[in-house]
C-alpha cells in the first residue's frame, strides 16, 4: 500500500464486519459469480479453496497479506480524518452515519 500513502485524500471511511459474517458474504458472493465452476467437479474449485484459505487469513494475518494489520497500518499512516464503522449494519445505516460523519 506504499503508492497510496502520498496521495491526496480528504477522508476515508473503514468498513470492518465480524469474520463470520465477512466470510458468509465472500462465499455468497463467489456462488453468485461462479455458480458451479467453484463446485468439487468444477474447473475453479482448486482456486476458490485457496482463495477462500487466503480470505480466512485477514483477522490474524501480517503486514504480508491483506489483512486487518495491514489495513489498520495503512490507515494509521494516512494524514487525513478516517471514519471507522464496525459491524453488521445496513446499507442505509452505513451511508446515514457516513454522511452524519462528512456534515460535522
Amino acid at each position: 500500500m506504499q503508492h497510496y500513502r502520498n496521495c491526496a485524500l480528504l477522508y476515508t471511511c473503514y468498513l470492518y464486519v465480524p469474520d463470520a459474517i465477512r466470510i458468509s458474504r465472500i462465499i455468497k458472493r463467489e456462488r453468485e459469480r461462479f455458480g458451479k465452476r467453484i463446485l468439487i467437479d468444477g474447473d475453479m474449485h482448486q482456486t476458490h479453496l485457496e482463495f477462500m484459505e487466503y480470505a480466512k487469513k485477514y483477522e490474524q494475518g501480517g503486514l504480508d497479506i491483506r489483512s486487518k494489520l495491514l489495513d489498520k497500518t495503512w490507515l494509521d499512516s494516512l494524514q487525513c480524518k478516517t471514519l471507522k464503522i464496525e459491524g453488521d449494519y445496513s446499507l442505509k445505516s452505513k451511508t446515514k452515519t457516513a454522511l452524519k460523519w462528512l456534515h460535522n
